[in-house]
């Protein structure tokens, strides 16, 4: 079953990719999968919204 993760977390998550966090250290940091971050960032570029 997939985890559900908090749209907060979110947030503080592309707070610190867009102050210059890799995506590489920011899964590490947040014990979030590269897939999961990236699906995110497709999203936030697409919708504009996380």
């Amino acid at each position: 079953m997939a985890r559900r993760y908090s749209y907060d977390l979110r947030i503080k998550l592309f707070k610190a990719v867009d102050d210059g966090l890799s995506i590489v250290k920011a899964y590490k940091i947040f014990n979030i999968s590269r897939n999961t971050i990236y699906r995110w960032k497709h999203l936030k570029r697409e919708t504009g919204d996380i």
